[in-house]
């Protein structure tokens, strides 16, 4: 119960943030005054938050994780609200009713909004051009692709870890590609979810397009992380990482190729720094960084494809910008798995009891 109430006072600053962006408050100078007062209430909150719960699930490392991102998220957001210099707006209405009632809706659907679907700080919602029931179904497709290359990949990353006590540098980055795939497939299903309970309580289903877009088709680094893969945390990425820093890199250097490079390195450096927090929460820190290092180098490589392309004036495309995408993907994040796995966020001991109980070791 004690914890219950510590997660929704924690959320209630920021809904408080989320009520002082609507328009109605564009000329209104207090309000941004306010949301600014929020940033140290909401952060206490969710530190109190934070510690009550290792306090009660201290070794639930797995569960610990995805608790760590929301806090993670939580603290960026409000940052962001807090600081934001303009309210934000829903493109299909820029000039909402004013109402206390409304202002509160409005509040709540900016709070459950994190891919800013529809919103002047994400992208436009795009028209369905299909039926409820088509919908449907290209739903229950994704899912039945999805569940079986999930347990697939589970089962073959305990085969395989389990298989030796010390895997050789092949295995430990054949571990990394289907747990690369293993994470796709479990944020895919879970906008699969996402999107049956849109459908179920009759929402707008413009704004519930899938999680990801089949990220193993990706041709390039680019296409995979802007296009691809998810977007759930894209909007922090860029205001908490990008703008910072690329307006750093304008100062010294003025606009510019620096500048850009500097605003996509920073988007990957808060994104993993973010994941960083994510496992030391869980568990405990790693010194080496490995979690920042292989995010970093995501953009690293994005920028690489950029000179590549005004060097020769060739994209990054087709089957070699395939491998080199997956090659790149992999081979870092091999240092980041092999972190998470030394720290124990899955338990490879009950993973190899499971296996040798069921005979495939």
């Amino acid at each position: 119960m004690a914890l219950a109430l510590s997660f929704t006072l924690a959320q209630l600053p920021l809904l408080g943030q989320a009520f002082f962006l609507h328009p109605h408050y564009r000329s209104t100078r207090n309000a941004r005054y306010i949301r600014l007062g929020l940033i140290p209430l909401t952060l206490a909150m969710l530190a109190s938050f934070s510690s009550q719960w290792l306090v009660r699930d201290a070794l639930d490392s797995f569960t610990n994780i995805f608790v760590g991102s929301f806090i993670a998220l939580s603290g960026l957001r409000s940052v962001i609200w807090g600081t934001a210099s303009d309210p934000y707006y829903l493109l299909a209405d820029p000039n909402p009713s004013s109402s206390v009632f409304d202002r509160l809706l409005f509040a709540i659907s900016l709070q459950s909004s994190p891919r800013g679907i529809g919103w002047s700080f994400g992208v436009p919602a795009k028209p369905v051009d299909q039926t409820r029931f088509a919908f449907l179904l290209e739903t229950l497709r994704r899912l039945a692709f999805n569940l079986p290359m999930l347990v697939c990949s589970v089962i073959l990353i305990g085969v395989i870890d389990s298989s030796s006590s010390a895997p050789s540098l092949g295995l430990r980055h054949l571990i990394a590609f289907f747990i690369g795939i293993q994470v796709w497939t479990m944020l895919d299903t879970a906008g699969c979810l996402v999107r049956l309970f849109a459908l179920a309580f009759n929402l707008d289903l413009s704004k519930h397009p899938f999680f990801l877009d089949a990220p193993i088709k990706a041709s390039s680094l680019a296409d995979f992380w802007s296009r691809r893969w998810h977007s759930l945390a894209k909007h922090v990425f860029v205001e908490a990482g990008a703008r910072p820093a690329q307006a750093i890199a304008r100062f010294f250097a003025g606009e510019g190729q620096f500048s850009r490079a500097s605003g996509i390195l920073g988007a990957f450096l808060i994104s993993g720094l973010l994941h960083e927090f994510c496992l030391w929460f869980a568990t405990w820190p790693d010194y080496t960084f490995r979690t920042t290092l292989f995010f970093t180098a995501q953009g690293l490589g994005v920028v690489l494809e950029a000179v590549f392309r005004r060097a020769t004036g060739l994209r990054v495309d087709g089957w070699l910008g395939r491998v080199w995408m997956l090659g790149w993907l992999v081979c870092w994040g091999r240092l980041m798995i092999d972190a998470w796995m030394e720290q124990n966020v899955v338990d490879k001991e009950a993973v190899r009891a499971y296996f040798l109980e069921r005979g495939y070791l």
